[in-house]
């Protein structure tokens, strides 16, 4: 890897066949991080609308309209916690990309 001009050598502490299994290693591991939030978005996603639906379900079938007043809110947490999972999924995401580029 050529440096730019005026920057100092890199040591020669460890050979570059380390330093490349090391950043792939890393790079795998970031991709594991990745998908273990992916994952767990997809999941809350799955059982807070099911959990929404199955209320909304209740409410009506059971006369008690009035508590579908709450559907809104529901709706609401699941939808912002899913755009934080996926806004907490950008950083490890752009760390990854430099990652493959470097190697």
């Amino acid at each position: 890897m050529p440096g730019r001009p005026g920057d100092p050598e890199p040591s020669q502490q460890f050979s570059d066949e380390q330093i490349v299994n090391w950043l792939i290693d890393e790079c795998r591991d970031v991709g594991n991080r990745i998908s273990a939030l992916t994952t767990s978005g997809d999941r809350i996603l799955t059982a807070g609308s099911t959990v929404i639906a199955l209320l909304a379900t209740v409410a009506v079938g059971g006369g008690k309209g009035y508590l579908l007043m709450w559907l809104p809110l529901g709706v609401s947490v699941v939808t912002v916690y899913a755009l934080f999972l996926n806004n907490l999924t950008r950083a490890p995401v752009g760390y990854k990309i430099g990652l493959e580029k470097s190697c």
